[in-house]
């Protein structure tokens, strides 16, 4: 074992030591302390994950789509929006022949 594994692994004993110690001081269930440190590491766990997700949606191999998606999604809105003005207007002026 290296020596900064020997320090590392020293380290995470004294920690385990000292949280035993405090949960029998405390008169709590050990359970509780120990439940804490787990959502700890997996917060760490699920923040470094997050992390590689981010840089693979921003990456430049899905930007690409995305701005095609994007730009394609524009198109088809402003395709809708002038049909609905269109067929609008033609409505409006049947109804206004009928009436008047």
């Amino acid at each position: 074992m290296c020596c900064s594994c020997r320090i590392i692994w020293s380290f995470c004993v004294y920690a385990s030591v000292c949280v035993m110690h405090l949960a029998h001081t405390c008169s709590l269930p050990l359970n509780s302390f120990l439940q804490g440190v787990d959502e700890l590491l997996v917060d760490n766990r699920r923040g470094r994950l997050l992390k590689k997700l981010l840089v693979l949606i921003r990456g430049p191999i899905l930007m690409e789509p995305l701005k095609r998606f994007t730009k394609r999604s524009i198109l088809n809105i402003l395709t809708i929006l002038a049909v609905h003005i269109i067929f609008f207007a033609i409505f409006f002026t049947l109804v206004q022949m009928r009436l008047g």
